[in-house]
């Protein structure tokens, strides 16, 4: 993790360890629980040894990914499939189970998920969850392990004061952070649902084109893969913490901040932006003030392009030429067919009229087999870097890397893929000669 603004005091660790309940503020993001969940003590083997219900799909993967490094709570299992959940957990295949609380309860009634037997239940940013309807949910889940130490994460306790009073009443509270009483940072967000976090920073990039970024990563510097691409790129600077003393055109922070970290980004760069999913907007009002929408290009703002650039062309040609001959050509086909129609045909190049440029569609992926892998001690941005500056691709152009054991899987243009089959052939990566192939 990075430096986080705060530390655990002794009586929390304390309680984690004596397995009494906590109650914990921070923000509805997983990277803050991490620091929470580090403290909690070694568990005898043997079944689930945590259960945690997090509000919504896109955070029980968030919760999940950033509870990987944390080796003893491994194997780790999102419950988002529910026949593959049930099979594993009916296998006792799983020790941190995280779930969503209608799921955990469709297992329950499959009598797949045993609540009774887990030692720790932890309920994150259950105001979410109230919100929503699953108050009753809750209840059951807890009253099945009635002897569970609970984890109680929220970034409202107010909004869940009648539950703490239900289910954690003399537990150890500790505040990681919370939002200022005056919102002084500005900022602007992008609303970025599941694993499309790379695109956005792209998009971002692209839009605001900043001369300097920082890149605002709250976990572990080796847990950076992600970010391949933009490690290449020396305007931009990715960390857990910004660079003492040095100024940024923008700060890019991929997942929601405390207000400490907030600040720290508004403080070294001349814009923010955030990533944050739709839920999570709330939270980020209260952090930021004035808080704007980025809005990024999408296809239907390149139909509009295209639309426009459609019409001016043939605005330039109605004034450039003499089309009355062409006029008196066409005029058996208005008598077929609605003029209109006849104008939209011309204009797509048909009967020998110029055809109008379309925007470039958006690159198809190839995925080529590269033979060198874990083994050869190959990261991802030696492969990023041997196609951009082996090869020569353009950055965009290349995709997602996925090492494995012994070989690679790398993305890349479709429009690419035969001049980067023949320049990785010819290349040596970590002392080993590469031989490239389509994968299939």
């Amino acid at each position: 993790m990075g430096d986080a603004p705060v530390l655990l005091d002794a009586g929390i660790r304390a309680a984690l360890q004596g397995r009494k309940s906590v109650t914990y503020v921070c923000p509805p993001s997983a990277w803050a629980v991490i620091p929470l969940f580090a403290e909690l003590p070694e568990a005898a083997p043997g079944g689930i040894r945590l259960l945690v219900l997090a509000p919504e799909t896109g955070d029980v993967f968030d919760v999940a990914r950033s509870l990987r490094p944390l080796a003893r709570f491994q194997p780790i299992l999102s419950a988002t499939g529910l026949a593959r959940a049930g099979r594993l957990l009916a296998a006792s295949a799983v020790r941190t189970l995280v779930a969503t609380p209608r799921d955990a309860v469709t297992l329950l009634e499959m009598s797949r998920l045993k609540p009774g037997g887990i030692p720790v239940i932890a309920l994150l940013w259950p105001e979410f969850m109230l919100a929503a309807g699953e108050t009753a949910l809750i209840d059951s889940l807890l009253a099945e392990a009635s002897e569970a130490q609970r984890v109680i994460v929220t970034s409202d306790p107010a909004a869940v004061k009648d539950l703490l009073e239900r289910h954690a009443r003399r537990a150890a509270h500790a505040i990681g952070s919370q939002p200022p009483e005056h919102a002084a940072a500005a900022a602007r967000y992008v609303v970025v649902e599941g694993e499309r976090h790379p695109a956005a920073v792209r998009a971002v990039l692209d839009t605001l084109n900043p001369s300097s970024t920082f890149l605002w990563e709250p976990a572990a510097a080796d847990r950076y893969e992600r970010w391949t691409e933009f490690a290449e790129d020396p305007s931009v600077t990715i960390g857990s913490t910004p660079p003492a003393e040095r100024q940024f055109d923008a700060a890019i922070a991929v997942e929601l901040p405390s207000a400490e970290f907030l600040a720290q980004l508004a403080g070294c760069a001349g814009q923010v932006i955030v990533l944050v999913r739709a839920s999570q907007v709330p939270y980020l009002l209260r952090l930021a003030k004035p808080l704007k929408n980025l809005h990024l290009a999408g296809a239907a703002d390149r139909a509009r392009e295209r639309a426009h650039a459609l019409r001016q062309s043939v605005r330039q040609r109605l004034e450039d030429h003499d089309v009355l001959n062409d006029l008196l050509a066409l005029g058996p086909l208005f008598d077929e067919y609605d003029p209109a129609l006849v104008a939209a045909a011309l204009a797509r190049g048909a009967g020998g009229a110029p055809a109008v440029e379309s925007a470039a569609p958006l690159p198809a992926w190839v995925r080529i087999q590269v033979t060198v892998g874990k083994r050869d001690h190959v990261r991802p941005s030696d492969l990023v870097g041997a196609l951009l500056n082996g090869v020569g691709l353009p950055k965009d152009h290349v995709g997602r890397v996925d090492i494995r054991e012994g070989f690679s899987i790398v993305e890349v243009s479709a429009q690419d893929a035969a001049r980067a089959l023949r320049g990785l052939a010819g290349l040596t990566v970590r002392g080993k000669a590469l031989g490239a192939r389509v994968a299939k």
